[in-house]
């Protein structure tokens, strides 16, 4: 049984079991003279040398505590990671940080074009121009980037009372 436990604790040690069954099996035959009977004494004390043997400690079933303090603070790295992420996509609205969410319309050369801002104002857009505003336009704000020219037929909203026009020439 301990023999069992030792072979499975030590894989590396595998040879010394082929040794220990030429051990035993030398010891099988019975020894008539006295040079046999002293090989058998020496079979057995190499024997009891290898069982006596423990090139290290062996160790079943628990991992160090240095281990298990690691993985634990792992653990609570990652769940404040997870948290402070969530958090953040929370204060952002949904939006992903350094990305602007902006609607664009822009007309060719020659072109004109029309469009109903999400507010419900009415735009006439002009040739080669362009105008572009960000997601939640007349619900928190009412601010737009026109290039260009543009009418501008504009809704009275009671909540957001400024429409701020940016004008850029090119």
């Amino acid at each position: 049984m301990e023999l069992s436990r030792w072979l499975e604790a030590n894989p590396d040690d595998a040879h010394l079991e082929a040794q220990m069954s030429d051990i035993f099996n030398n010891d099988s035959q019975p020894a008539h003279s006295g040079k046999q009977l002293s090989k058998r004494e020496q079979n057995w004390h190499k024997l009891h040398q290898l069982m006596e043997e423990e090139p290290y400690p062996v160790v079943i079933g628990r991992k160090p505590a240095k281990i298990r303090s690691a993985l634990r603070w792992a653990a609570a790295a990652a769940i404040l990671l997870f948290v402070v992420t969530i958090g953040m996509r929370m204060q952002n609205g949904g939006h992903k940080p350094g990305i602007n969410n902006s609607n664009i319309v822009a007309t060719k050369k020659g072109s004109k074009s029309n469009l109903v801002l999400p507010d419900g104002s009415k735009v006439w857009i002009n040739s080669d121009s362009k105008i572009s505003y960000e997601d939640g336009f007349g619900k928190t704000h009412r601010t737009l980037s026109l290039t260009g020219e543009a009418y501008f037929d504009v809704v009275k909203t009671p909540n957001v009372l400024l429409l701020s026009i940016l004008r850029s020439w090119t």
